[in-house]
């Protein structure tokens, strides 16, 4: 923003998916400088990946388990989800084994819970695994980015904010 005059300070989204997703969460939960987000297939919870997806953890540099679980605790977006306060979508997809879907599930839960007039959408594409934008059906990629798009296109135009 300091270094190029053309970018809108008041007009910047954020968006990730998979560890960019995990970016954005903590971006948007530790940063004020976003107005819009969109979330794709992220980490937002660290005690789900430990324990149902390949994405686990590991509790051995750990002096005992308890230690361990409040470290994974305090790096998960969804334990500072009352620091959103920016729209906000969760786009995600139900068989994503390496994000499973319930990261998704609780994120949105928690801002929904601590922000209830917080412009907030989740948005589940069925069959769709973490390769979605990728690989996925083109109905269902052309249906995640359309999402995103108007998500952006609805809290980021000029004039609004």
């Amino acid at each position: 923003v300091k270094t190029f005059p053309w970018i809108d300070k008041n007009r910047l989204g954020v968006t990730g998916g998979s560890y960019g997703g995990y970016m954005t969460n903590w971006l948007v939960t530790h940063t004020r400088c976003f107005k819009a987000a969109v979330t794709q297939r992220s980490i937002a919870n660290h005690l789900i990946s430990y324990a149902s997806s390949d994405l686990t953890g590991c509790s051995a540099e750990y002096k005992d388990f308890t230690d361990f679980m409040k470290a994974e605790l305090k790096k998960s977006p969804v334990v500072y989800a009352d620091k959103i306060n920016i729209p906000f979508l969760i786009l995600h997809g139900m068989k994503d084994m390496r994000c499973p879907v319930e990261h998704a599930h609780q994120l949105y839960t928690a801002v929904k819970d601590t922000h209830p007039d917080l412009p907030v959408r989740l948005v589940l594409f069925p069959n769709a695994n973490h390769s979605l934008t990728m690989t996925g059906p083109m109905t269902l990629r052309k249906a995640h980015y359309k999402e995103m798009i108007d998500w952006f296109v609805r809290f980021l135009k000029e004039g609004q904010l």
